[in-house]
């Protein structure tokens, strides 16, 4: 059968709305581009004078604090407060915005790695709480970017210190596997979390608590949801009030491992 008009006039429209479709791809990269400049720019911008903020008022503190009187020293120990606050935010909100623009970069993973890298991090706030951090066997290797699940381990671990009145604190954390996930836990002795809300907590900005009880940002467990929803898995919390709390996250697991670099893997 020989083609008609009409079928050269239906792949005529195909075409170009495929090229269309094409055009505004390219756009959307480079409307994302942009977007991402700025909000690094903005960044940087907005950290610098907050850097100064803390830096002056900390040498105030230091050099003139025994000029001042009581309501003097806490007013600049606010404004420090306030400074390391708003540097804080700052971070997590650019870190939202590079999940939401830029993809995660897969590889196979040792997590014992990324762990001992939180722990290192973390290592001054452990030592002040003289927190208890309990590792009873290896973790496995996961095919995950490694940056974005450290920030996931380090804002459960940073959480099951801060929300924690037991001397000491004592984390625990574990590893397993059910069906075709791995599993991880992070599991506390801490103040726990009212059944309720155990959905709210990974909104964005949702706080259980007053900020001068516990500080904190409030967008920690919004990025812990982005990232592993971003891994193809899931994130939830067991907990009762006063009774400590256990948080898990998913991860796929791999049917099999990434073909060496360069061919062949030398024995």
């Amino acid at each position: 059968m020989k083609p008609n008009r009409n079928d050269h006039e239906e792949e005529g429209a195909a075409q170009e709305r495929r090229g269309a479709l094409g055009s505004h791809g390219l756009l959307l990269e480079e409307k994302a581009r942009e977007m991402d400049d700025f909000v690094q720019a903005l960044s940087h911008d907005l950290k610098e004078p907050l850097r100064v903020i803390d830096a002056f008022s900390g040498f105030l503190l230091e050099d003139y604090g025994s000029q001042l009187d009581e309501r003097g020293q806490h007013y600049l120990s606010v404004l420090r407060q306030t400074a390391v606050r708003m540097k804080d935010l700052i971070h997590d909100l650019l870190m939202l915005a590079s999940l939401c623009q830029t993809p995660p970069a897969f590889q196979w993973v040792d997590l014992n790695e990324v762990l001992a890298g939180v722990l290192q991090d973390m290592g001054q706030s452990i030592r002040e709480r003289e927190s208890e951090i309990l590792i009873p066997s290896p973790l496995p290797r996961a095919f995950c970017d490694p940056s974005r699940i450290r920030e996931v381990l380090r804002n459960l671990l940073s959480n099951a210190i801060k929300f924690n009145t037991s001397c000491p604190p004592r984390v625990e954390i574990r590893a397993g596997e059910k069906d075709d996930f791995q599993i991880f836990w992070v599991e506390d002795n801490g103040i726990g979390i009212d059944p309720a809300y155990r959905e709210r907590i990974f909104d964005l900005f949702e706080r259980l608590h007053p900020q001068e009880e516990f500080e904190g940002t409030g967008a920690g467990l919004a990025i812990c949801k982005k990232v592993i929803s971003g891994h193809a898995g899931s994130i939830w919390v067991e907990s009762q009030s006063g009774r400590g709390s256990t948080f898990f996250f998913s991860l796929p697991k791999q049917k099999q491992a990434p073909q060496p670099v360069g061919g062949e893997a030398g024995g």
